[in-house]
């Protein structure tokens, strides 16, 4: 399925903002709530700020326990690159635009390398606090290995995803 048919998929079965500091390197961090997060380049088609989202998108592009190529760790900047200039915009599926989702692009998690539970544990903090402000965590990039803490997290307010 595409990133677009996952997002309104998403969105579909959903049964205080932070502030902004730039640093020097022109990345914004993010501070407060989420601590590990780093905003380079957005998602083309994430127009809402977080308070107004309902979807939030955020890259962890971890693959340091990859066991054969490595380079997941990319997916994150390499799909939001991608929404500028090759992805399809329109879902005949869903008969929807993504531009008419409330998508913010939080950010991407900052990583320590080779420090596989710090990794997981700021997953699962990003994915905790999104879900305690009934925001929908959409997690770009990375390994498999990924998807574990936020699963984790989420079957805790869920219990079907168990």
């Amino acid at each position: 399925m595409s990133i677009l048919g996952v997002v309104l998929s998403t969105l579909r079965n959903k049964t205080q903002a932070s502030e902004l500091k730039r640093n020097d390197s022109g990345i914004s961090m993010i501070n407060h709530k989420f601590p590990y997060i780093v905003k380079r380049d957005e998602f083309a088609y994430a127009r809402h700020n977080l308070v107004d989202a309902e979807l939030v998108m955020f890259g962890a592009g971890y693959d340091w326990t990859s066991s054969h190529r490595s380079g997941s760790r990319f997916a994150p900047a390499a799909i939001r690159k991608e929404s500028y200039w090759g992805m399809e915009e329109y879902s005949p599926y869903f008969e929807e635009e993504l531009s008419s989702l409330p998508l913010h692009d939080l950010g991407d998690i900052e990583f320590l390398s080779g420090n596989k539970e710090d990794s997981l544990n700021r997953i699962r903090s990003t994915v905790k606090e999104l879900s305690d402000q009934n925001k929908i965590p959409f997690m770009i990039g990375g390994e498999h290995l990924v998807s574990f803490p936020a699963i984790e997290v989420l079957s805790q307010k869920y219990p079907e995803l168990k």
